[in-house]
């Protein structure tokens, strides 16, 4: 049997000058520390600075704490013989909770990549990167940890008139609001977290996002190489509330956009009574398809812009008309040096 310290246990999440005296874990799942302070460590007082060594009582200091980070785990298990004289294994290793026969990865330690891709919409790269691990392997746990909730995970929507298998099909929309119902048909499950329905949103906010570098792979099929997946993403987020990250779909199209937002319940769609985006005019028509009801709001900032870049071309369209391409007369001619009254 291996001993740990309460000391080295502390080190492990990063905790200095304690001892971890007790672990146990909360109804939601998550876990509960109990430490105290090690031994050697003096307590001062804050106003005199004199270090005392009388305890007058104990208390308690309730701390929140996010420990995220790799480590690597050998399970130190047997191989055991087969007692069973009709079966045709004669040996086996042990298999349990911790992680499965010939796994790589620690079964909780997939559940971590998962919901962090998933519940705080971290790149499946990034995670794969700092977990030191593939990016299937930490795709394929943000798909189990998103099946397990009962949320579908597929591609980007395809183009709105190719349709659907039957069992992806949404129900149709009441009457009146046939053109959504069509478009949520259509639309494929989209990506979205994996901690429980979207709050309500007032104001829907739509723009783009570009990840890292690209990405390539050989394909055999056409013989050349492909990209791995869309670097643009087109964003959700809450305009009028805290501002959050409400989901994203790879691709900044119509049909993408449009198809995330008619996957969403009819009641969440019906509560956004208004949509920004920028001058940008896939936003645009996915807004008016997916939500027809709502409002549109341009940002003030690409207004602006727009109107200075007006301006300026209006500026020196009538500079180039009235005094020529180079514009002499309003840019003085430069003197040459050495030659007075040039």
């Amino acid at each position: 049997m291996f001993e740990v310290s309460g000391a080295v246990v502390a080190a492990w999440f990063g905790l200095d000058g304690v001892e971890v005296v007790a672990l146990e874990r909360e109804a939601d799942g998550s876990g509960s520390v109990h430490v105290v302070t090690a031994p050697g460590v003096v307590a001062c007082c804050p106003d005199c600075g004199v270090s005392s060594s009388r305890v007058k009582e104990l208390g308690g200091q309730r701390l929140a704490r996010l420990v995220v980070a790799p480590m690597a785990v050998t399970w130190h298990k047997g191989r055991f013989y087969c007692e069973n004289g009709v079966c045709g294994r004669v040996s086996f290793t042990e298999d349990g909770p911790v992680a499965v026969r010939s796994g790589r990865v620690s079964t909780p330690g997939r559940e971590t990549i998962g919901r962090v891709c998933g519940d705080w919409m971290v790149p499946v790269g990034r995670v794969a990167a700092a977990a030191g691990v593939a990016w299937h392997t930490a795709h394929d746990a943000f798909v189990g940890v998103a099946a397990a909730a009962g949320i579908v995970v597929t591609g980007p929507a395809e183009s709105l008139e190719g349709g659907l298998p039957a069992e992806t099909a949404q129900p149709a929309e009441p009457a009146g609001s046939a053109a959504a119902g069509d478009l949520e048909r259509a639309a494929p499950a989209a990506r979205r977290s994996v901690s429980g329905p979207l709050p309500l949103v007032g104001v829907l906010g739509l723009d783009d996002h570009r990840r890292g570098r690209a990405l390539y792979h050989w394909d055999p099929r056409v013989g050349r190489w492909v990209e791995d997946a869309d670097r643009w993403q087109s964003v959700f987020v809450d305009s009028s509330g805290s501002h959050g990250l409400l989901g994203q779909v790879e691709g900044r199209t119509a049909a993408a956009t449009a198809g995330w937002i008619c996957a969403q319940p009819a009641c969440w769609r019906a509560n956004i009574w208004a949509v920004t985006i920028d001058m940008s005019t896939v936003y645009k028509s996915a807004a008016r398809r997916a939500l027809p009801h709502a409002l549109l709001a341009v940002d003030p900032f690409h207004v602006v812009q727009l109107a200075n870049k007006a301006i300026g071309d209006v500026r020196r369209r009538v500079i180039f008309e009235r005094y020529g391409g180079s514009g002499g007369l309003i840019r003085p001619r430069p003197r040459r040096r050495g030659l007075s009254g040039t």
